[in-house]
């Protein structure tokens, strides 16, 4: 029995290696339904299925894909998945290994790390130097989000910027 090949578009891996992931289900962040993301290389890739008009099709090497579907595999920060539980379970200042240890299924924990809890979480060594104590902080997590924001805004702006000079030294050819 052969199951039909789909089209995957994914970042490149960082070495020559050929791209390899796992699939993973985690709870959606605005939903809360578990969905399947894919494992790759260390980091969350989101995907997403792109399906364009019934007569559509894609080359794949030397084959044809006749159905016309795409799956296009975008990186995910996990700390988008770990918001929503964030509040709830980081309440009150608690060690690292306590928070995980609250934390619903092994993927969900895999994503979590100190530097990620310190992004959005107030830290104090009220236990002394070797431990920190995390409690989740609403104004730097806005802070930390309107960050990315901009950046993304600048971005996006930076490429509109671009494509409206290409379009005038397009013009000025003509």
């Amino acid at each position: 029995m052969s199951s039909a090949r789909k089209v995957l578009i994914a970042p490149a891996p960082a070495s020559n290696a050929p791209f390899s992931a796992t699939t993973v289900s985690l709870p959606h962040p605005r939903l809360g339904s578990e969905l399947t993301f894919l494992r790759s290389a260390g980091s969350v890739l989101e995907v997403n299925a792109v399906a364009p008009s019934k007569y559509c099709s894609f080359f794949a090497d030397s084959t044809v894909i006749p159905n016309g579907s795409l799956h296009v595999a975008t990186p995910l920060d996990p700390l988008f998945l770990l918001l929503p539980s964030l509040p709830s379970l980081l309440s009150r200042f608690c060690p690292y290994d306590q928070f995980l240890s609250t934390l619903p299924g092994d993927e969900l924990r895999g994503l979590c790390s100190e530097a990620l809890l310190a992004r959005v979480c107030a830290t104090s060594d009220a236990m002394g130097d070797d431990m920190l104590l995390y409690k989740f902080d609403e104004g730097k997590a806005v802070g930390c989000l309107k960050k990315k924001y901009e950046r993304v805004r600048g971005l996006v702006k930076g490429r509109e910027e671009e494509g409206r000079r290409a379009r005038e030294e397009e013009l000025a050819k003509e």
